[in-house]
């Protein structure tokens, strides 16, 4: 349970962090045109039927990757949290790669997965290198 728990957590931290980005792009760059809606959701609905359909398509896509990553630390015993931040850039990265219309910098994919990698060290894997 804790290793499922850790990868749901550390997929919400991953995609919150690609929608908090993609929110601070739409507030830093240049505003659209007078005719043109603008791209960010203005209403709370919206921001949260997003974030559950980012977060679906993230735990879907990325789980081969991280069983990939999750058998590697686990056969090596590699539990430093290098290792899971490195691993959760490679999946965002990887990720970015096979869709790469839906953000729009790798910088933003890297960091999101960097985040996730953390959360899920955090989470899933200290409690048990400290022991119970």
């Amino acid at each position: 349970m804790r290793v499922l728990g850790g990868y749901l957590a550390a997929v919400a931290a991953a995609v919150t962090v690609l929608m908090l980005a993609g929110a601070t792009a739409a507030l830093v760059g240049p505003p659209p045109p007078p005719v043109a809606e603008p791209d960010f959701p203005s209403d709370w609905v919206t921001v949260a039927i997003t974030f559950v359909m980012a977060t679906l398509f993230v735990t879907v896509f990325a789980l081969p990757a991280f069983l990939v990553c999750q058998a590697v630390s686990v056969l090596t015993g590699l539990r430093h949290p290098a290792v899971h931040v490195v691993c959760g850039v490679a999946i965002g990265l990887t990720l970015w790669r096979l869709f790469s219309g839906m953000v729009d910098r790798p910088v933003q994919a890297a960091v999101a997965g960097a985040v996730g990698g953390a959360v899920y060290w955090r989470l899933a894997v200290r409690g048990i290198a400290d022991g119970p």
